[in-house]
């Protein structure tokens, strides 16, 4: 029985061993990944990552709907002078907005850049993340804008939460979806860990949720994104 005993508590220390030197083969790889592309740095604003990348950064409103408080954003760089998109942001704004926000929110219903926006007013930023992962069956006009030809675009949904002293306040919830380009979702990764997600399927290929209570949230917010992409995108 000691043997035994004795084996076993070997074996498990064999095994602690070796998923811990997994975990921090793992870590390592993900800082060389880091390293090498800098726009994957955590704690970076959408408009550096994009600038980190490809040097340079605008952002473009294509809808706003101040009454749904909804808005549809192109942000993007420039290769020739030419807009390329690097992701498309549907927002829905918190209603009412607290008041500690006014400027900055009348600055972004302006035009302004989210984050930079906020950032500009002296407020971080907190995301809380209740989505991430590969959304499908998205119109043909958002293939042409990325142009990409796969209709299957690496996406995070999150919420936004203002935070500045002991202020933390809810401001925005964001859907993202990313040019193949930009993100990819192996990319995504390492921005946004999969600590609290939980696995699920249904209207996306794959991807994670913070609680099945999000479902309705997330089939809402890909309700309102591509029903915004087929009424203000528009090809020769």
């Amino acid at each position: 029985m000691k043997a035994i005993l004795l084996f076993l508590l070997s074996f498990c220390l064999s095994a602690c061993v070796s998923i811990s030197t997994a975990t921090s083969l793992k870590k390592f790889e993900d800082q060389i990944a880091i390293a090498q592309k800098p726009w994957l740095q955590s704690g970076l604003l959408m408009s550096e990552r994009i600038e980190k990348k490809f040097g340079s950064f605008g952002v473009e409103v294509l809808s706003q709907d101040e009454h749904k408080g909804i808005r549809l954003a192109n942000l993007y760089s420039k290769e020739n002078k030419n807009k390329v998109t690097r992701v498309i942001a549907l927002t829905k704004y918190e209603n009412p907005i607290d008041k500690k926000l006014m400027q900055a929110h009348k600055e972004i219903l302006a035009g302004g850049s989210i984050g930079a926006t906020l950032a500009k007013h002296g407020f971080s930023i907190k995301k809380q993340v209740f989505f991430k992962g590969k959304l499908d069956h998205t119109p043909v006009r958002l293939d042409k804008l990325m142009g990409s030809k796969n209709s299957t675009y690496t996406t995070v949904m999150y919420e936004l939460i203002a935070q500045k002293g002991k202020d933390s306040l809810p401001y925005c919830s964001i859907t993202e979806v990313y040019s193949p380009q930009f993100l990819t979702m192996p990319e995504l990764d390492l921005i946004y860990s999969d600590s609290g997600l939980h696995k699920i399927q249904g209207n996306v290929r794959e991807g994670f949720t913070a609680n099945t209570s999000s479902a309705t949230k997330i089939q809402e917010n890909i309700s309102f994104l591509k029903e915004a992409l087929l009424i203000n995108l528009s090809f020769a």
